[in-house]
This record gives C-alpha cells, structure tokens and sequence, in this order.
C-alpha cells in the first residue's frame, strides 16, 4: 500500500495502478489504497470513481478530511448541489467544525453565479461567528456579505466587530472604510481610507471609495 502511495507522490502514475491492482487481487485493501485510488481518480478525471472511493471512505471515517474530499470530487462532477449537501450533512453532526463550515461558505460563494445563495452565505458566515466569536476571516466576510445585500447598518456592526479584536488588519480596514462610504460617514471613510493608503494598500474597491468620499 505504501509503495502505491509513494508511486503516486512520485508521478508515477501507471506504477501506483499496477500496485493497487495487486493490492486488490490480495483483498489487501485499506484507508491508504482508497485514498490513492480515489487522488489518481482525480488526476484522471475519472470524477465518478473519486466519488464512490471518498463516499466509501466518508462511510468508514466521516471526519472533516473525507467529506472536503467527497465534495471537491462532487463539484468538481458539476453537482454542485451535492458537494454543498455533504458538507451541509456532516455539519449537522459536526457543529462546532469551523474550518469546514467557512469552506461551505466559499462553495457557496463560488456556485452563487446568479445571486440566489446569498442569504445562505450570510446565515453560514453568522454560524461560524457564533461557535467563534473572534474568527475576523468570517466577521469580515460576514460584513462584506451584508454590505453587497444592502443591509448597511448590519455591515458597519460587523465589521467594527472584527476590527475591535484586531484593529491593525488592513483587510478589515479596507472593508471598513467601503462600508462607511456606503453608510454616507464620509469624514470617518477619509480618515480610515488614507491611513491605509498610506501603509500601502492596494485594494482597488478602497481607492474607489476614497475617491467617492472626497
């Protein structure tokens, strides 16, 4: 099993096949032969296969390494609706995981193309915020969420939030001096935009905003 496994790590694609086809005429299969099999599924694009070897080893250890791989293979299948709902589906189970629920964040992100997973964004951004209070990463994409919505006073609570636990972050300051501009506090925006333009930020939506308050 191992000699597969560093065939693969070597890029010695065809070499790990043929050790897991003698593997398997053995029946000497286990956790690290499925997981070769199913990462040289994905090089394949053999999505399908990827996604029965990971649902396989999702049944046997559903921990937050399988299911991120049962739903990479998912969406990368174009079921996207299926990689949410794995994720979704081992949540229930696994509230306090937050690495995993800020990754459904992003899948939501990423499959939003028409807007509608919006408020799915913004409900999975304010869970993360209740199991961990301090996680800047989702107050402040919790803001921007809300700021894209039109829930303005939301945005500014939140991101005032997260700069209150590290007010020297320029992505936070970034996030907030846009979301002031669009609250119309434009001499607190000038204030806040200029000590960051100063320190060398290159956010473009900033430098827009700045212009906007001036």
């Amino acid at each position: 099993t191992t000699l597969a496994y560093l065939e693969l790590v070597n890029k010695n694609i065809e070499a790990a096949k043929k050790q897991l086809k003698a593997l398997n005429k053995l029946g000497a299969t286990n956790a690290l032969s499925l997981t070769t099999a199913a990462k040289i599924a994905m090089i394949e694009k053999d999505y399908q296969q990827a996604i029965t070897l990971y649902r396989t080893m999702y049944k046997k250890e559903p921990n937050a390494r399988s299911v991120i791989n049962l739903s990479r293979a998912l969406q990368f299948s174009n079921q996207s609706l299926e990689a949410e709902k794995a994720i979704e589906n081992y949540l229930d189970d696994n509230n306090d995981d937050n690495k995993v629920r800020m990754l459904l964040a992003e899948l939501y992100l990423k499959n939003n193309s028409n807007g509608g997973k919006s408020a799915k964004i913004i409900k999975t951004y304010k869970e993360a915020v209740t199991v961990q209070p301090d996680n800047i990463a989702a107050l402040n994409n919790l803001a921007w969420q809300e700021y894209l919505n039109n829930d303005l006073d939301s945005a500014q609570q939140h991101i005032e939030q997260a700069i209150s636990i590290d007010p020297n972050e320029m992505v936070l300051q970034e996030s907030y001096g846009v979301i002031l501009v669009a609250n119309e506090q434009f001499t607190q925006a000038i204030r806040v935009l200029s000590v960051i333009q100063d320190k060398g930020s290159v956010e473009v939506k900033a430098k827009i905003a700045l212009a906007e308050a001036y």
